[in-house]
């Protein structure tokens, strides 16, 4: 099965985002960067919050978490868009029972099933993970009628995977 596909950026952004946000360490230290940003923002106003100093590192740290982190992925992902990047390139899977090949315009890379660490299906996106970090990332659009026969081939090929019925 092939699959012939262009990333978008906004798009791209967003899949990012959704899969830093899901997860549970991620969302307890946001939570708890707003809490401090927060309460510290309240007392510099004028609420009564007792804290024992003036909380500017509590201010400090809290905006960070917040605001730093989202403004880290926006310009990373902004970086490899607006270089000569693999994520410009049109790209083409090739997927088989055994196999899967992946050429873009400068590159070609071609391995095993058993090389996944996991195959993740959002809304929108098939994320075939390498290991946690390294990711191929396929808009469902790209497969048009074929996203049934996808899912088939991923089940039979005994890669971990969370997909959708």
């Amino acid at each position: 099965m092939k699959i012939e596909t262009k990333l978008v950026k906004k798009e791209y952004l967003k899949l990012l985002f959704y899969w830093f946000y899901s997860k549970p360490s991620v969302i307890s230290i946001s939570i708890v960067g707003l809490l401090m940003f927060s309460f510290s923002l309240l007392y510099f106003i004028g609420f009564n919050i007792p804290f024992g100093n003036k909380p500017y590192f509590q201010l400090i740290f809290g905006g960070l978490i917040i605001f730093y982190i989202p403004l880290l992925v926006f310009i990373t992902v902004n970086k490899s868009f607006s270089s000569k990047g693999k994520l410009n390139e049109k790209i083409i899977y090739d997927f088989s029972e055994q196999k899967y090949s992946v050429v873009g315009e400068s590159f070609k890379s071609e391995s095993l099933w058993n090389d996944y660490h996991l195959v993740k299906e959002t809304n929108n996106w098939f994320v075939l993970f390498q290991n946690k970090i390294l990711i191929y990332a396929i808009p469902k659009a790209s497969l048009e009628d074929n996203l049934s026969e996808f899912r088939n081939l991923i089940r039979n090929s005994k890669v971990k995977s969370k997909l959708k019925k």
